[in-house]
């Protein structure tokens, strides 16, 4: 081990230990990765790396370095394998360092976080644009604002405190006031021996604010289970204003005895409340029976459910339970279950041994997970058998594996003679390109694993985007690693159009190895000039191309960067110029100066696009004559299409601006493209057993034009009364 790296280990270990240990006498202390709000280490080094890749200096508004900022960076620079991240914190004068360990980064994410300030985060590159090196600086200065302080306090029904409470907090992403970061929260801290909880990271405006909290023994008082729950502009006062108030109820204790057939008691018996394992308060709490097998499940919601309780020694039972206050004890009587006999063999006939076996679940309950866990699976011994002795009389759901081998998955009863599974062996695609005119190869090429969607007239259908991408040199090698794998490759290259394989279905592969030449048409990708309002070449503006089924996304006047869209900048002189494409697109241009969409197939092989103004539209809601505070509202256009005797609509790209009525319930969209938009407003409505359904509310569709602010006001039928 070199110096440089045991140095690197011993400070990510003092952090770990320090920053926890260091806590005493503070409200905050570090309780987990997402929690930027930890003291300060006093003597915290970061190690300056030889050879390192980037620098990043933390400073505050004043220019004074930040010291123990948390630095998380997510980097791709080889598409064929998985995204590196690294966590790293700045010196006592701001600095980081880091080292990518490659020399052609396309994609980068940083996220910046310090005690007292608001949380950055910003990219660099595009995840689909591989073949471009992103522009990030070798030394690169991050400015964090304050951020504010909020707080509240967690209490039982009867005004107690709830200590040790997980209280965790998330807004949106919005810019910040240098318009190339987004602000966020997205936090958790426990409660301290007041039920008192405190963050100074806040950011000053918190868009889209939720909220969930959980504990041991005590359920948030509300129907959802493990859900958050969004926090209106009345409860972001009280939080600023450390007044929040959030009342738990200690969850309904559900006790009894667990034994077998002859009244002995059965130890380390896990016991669920409910079928699902992870649609529950906390679903990390996982009770089990004693020695004399007593249990105790503290986190009983109300109303009738039923009991899972799993042991390897029996059967899998459920109890159904009217889980009230004060109930009786629920005892529980095991049975043994019946014996599941399986046969595990390769493609050869001969029998395999070690195969990792999993029991998920039967009927309608899916808590085997909790019992065989990837620890401890069942295992086929030497003579390749499996038996698991208690199981349930219906189909169990079971998945095998083995390194080697594809993955499988059948549904399996009991029965007299044992059943038999075959392991494939993992299939190999060899994918080459080739030009469907000259038939010469294509040496340089990108592969894409497409999603399947579902089929239309028995013809299965494929969509792109979703997927890692893949850089291929002459031949590019696909593993089939799953019995039930469906799939279809797509093939890019530069100055051809996207190409795709025939359909690949594992369980019908005869050979090992498969060979597969892709032939692809030569052709030209859209380009041209984006223009401002005035006619004038812009700089830096955002082109991206939309399918139908694609995920384009505008969000509050804001191109998403996660979605599947292909997208560029425009140079210097405002222009663009994309690689050829196979399907019907539409383009969407954007700017600070304005916006342009162009439909699906209107899309020209060269031309300028000028830009329009933005809009904004703004108005007051009422119910009636009274105004409606603190209602939230979405605007999204939608454009109906007709495919062949069928009408219906469709959102190839979706657009969509969210916002919330202030006490006069006065509202405000900004940055809308200039178009026809439906105003809707929407409420939760419980549907008990912890879901609930959420219900829209057209409110009215209005015009809004380029470059105006859209006044209207919004009644109770949304009818538009008159220009505010």
């Amino acid at each position: 081990m070199n110096n440089s790296l045991a140095k690197r280990i011993v400070v990510y270990l003092f952090v770990t230990v320090v920053v926890v240990g260091g806590a005493s006498g503070l409200t905050w202390v570090l309780t987990d990765a997402s929690n930027a709000d930890y003291p300060i280490p006093q003597n915290l080094k970061a190690v300056r790396e030889e050879g390192y890749d980037y620098v990043v200096k933390v400073v505050n508004e004043d220019n004074k370095p930040v010291q123990a900022a948390r630095i998380q960076v997510r980097w791709a620079f080889d598409p064929n394998s998985a995204y590196k991240a690294a966590q790293i914190f700045s010196n006592e004068d701001g600095m980081a360092y880091i080292n990518t360990y490659g020399d052609h980064v396309y994609y980068l994410e940083l996220e910046v976080r310090a005690r007292g300030y608001q949380t950055l985060h910003r990219y660099w590159g595009d995840r689909r644009d591989i073949d471009k090196k992103v522009d990030f600086p070798e030394e690169l200065t991050v400015q964090l604002p304050k951020g504010q302080t909020i707080g509240g306090i967690v209490v039982t029904q009867l005004g107690e405190p709830v200590v040790g409470a997980k209280v965790e907090l998330r807004s949106q992403r919005v810019r910040g006031d240098n318009n190339e970061y987004n602000v966020s929260l997205n936090e958790s801290t426990p409660t301290d021996a007041q039920g008192r909880w405190e963050l100074t990271n806040a950011p000053l405006e918190m868009a889209g604010l939720n909220i969930n909290v959980s504990h041991s023994s005590h359920l948030e008082n509300r129907d959802q289970r493990r859900s958050y729950q969004s926090i209106d502009a009345e409860g972001i006062k009280q939080m600023i204003t450390k007044t929040h108030r959030l009342e738990m109820k200690r969850g309904v204790v559900i006790q009894g005895k667990i034994t077998d057939a002859e009244g002995l008691p059965v130890a380390n018996a896990i016991v669920i409340q409910g079928r699902d394992p992870y649609n529950r308060p906390n679903y990390n709490y996982q009770p089990r029976s004693d020695f004399q097998g007593n249990y105790r499940y503290k986190l009983g919601v109300e109303g009738s459910d039923v009991l899972t309780i799993l042991s390897r020694d029996y059967k899998p039972t459920e109890v159904p339970v009217e889980v009230s206050y004060n109930m009786a004890p629920v005892n529980v009587q095991l049975e043994k279950g019946s014996p599941v006999e399986i046969d595990v063999k390769g493609e050869d006939g001969n029998s395999l041994r070690d195969v990792q076996v999993y029991p998920q679940g039967w009927e309608n309950n899916s808590c085997l997970s909790l019992l065989y866990t990837r620890e401890d699976p069942l295992k086929s011994n030497d003579q390749g058998k499996v038996i698991w002795e208690n199981a349930p009389a219906a189909p169990i759901q079971f998945a095998f594996t083995k390194d080697g081998l594809m993955y499988n998955y059948a549904s399996l009863a009991p029965q007299e003679e044992p059943h038999e599974i075959t392991m494939l062996s993992t299939r190999t695609v060899n994918i080459t390109a080739v030009d469907a005119q000259s038939g010469k190869p294509i040496n340089n090429f990108i592969i894409e694993e497409g999603y399947l969607s579902g089929t239309v007239n028995n013809i299965a259908q494929y969509h792109y985007g979703y997927g890692q991408q893949n850089v291929a040199e002459k031949t590019y090698a696909h593993n089939i690693n799953n019995s039930n794998s469906r799939i279809r490759l797509r093939v890019r290259a530069a100055g051809y159009k996207p190409a795709e394989t025939p359909e690949i279905i594992a369980s019908e592969m005869q050979e090992l190895t498969t060979d597969i030449a892709v032939k692809m048409q030569p052709g030209v990708g859209p380009a041209g000039r984006v223009l401002d309002p005035d006619g004038n070449p812009v700089a830096d503006a955002t082109v991206l191309l939309f399918n139908e089924h694609g995920q384009a996304q505008l969000a509050n006047g804001e191109v998403n960067s996660w979605g599947s869209a292909v997208q560029t900048k425009t140079n210097a002189q405002g222009e663009f110029k994309f690689e050829p494409q196979g399907d019907d697109f539409g383009l969407l241009a954007a700017h600070e100066s304005g916006v342009i969409k162009i439909s699906m197939g209107e899309v020209p092989e060269k031309g300028d696009y000028q830009l329009q103004k933005w809009a904004t539209l703004s108005g007051q809601l009422l119910r009636g004559t009274e105004p409606v505070p603190d209602k939230d509202l979405n605007l999204y256009p939608r454009q109906k299409v007709y495919k062949g005797d069928q009408q219906r609509y469709r959102n190839d790209l979706t657009i969509q601006y969210s916002t919330r009525t202030d006490s006069n319930g006065a509202f405000e969209f900004k940055r809308v493209l200039p178009g026809v938009f439906e105003l809707h407003e929407y409420v939760q409505v419980p549907m008990g057993q912890g879901m609930y359904r959420v219900l829209g509310s057209g409110r009215g569709r209005y015009e809004v034009n380029a470059g105006e602010d859209n006044k209207i006001v919004v009644g109770e039928h949304g009818d538009l009364f008159e220009a505010v």
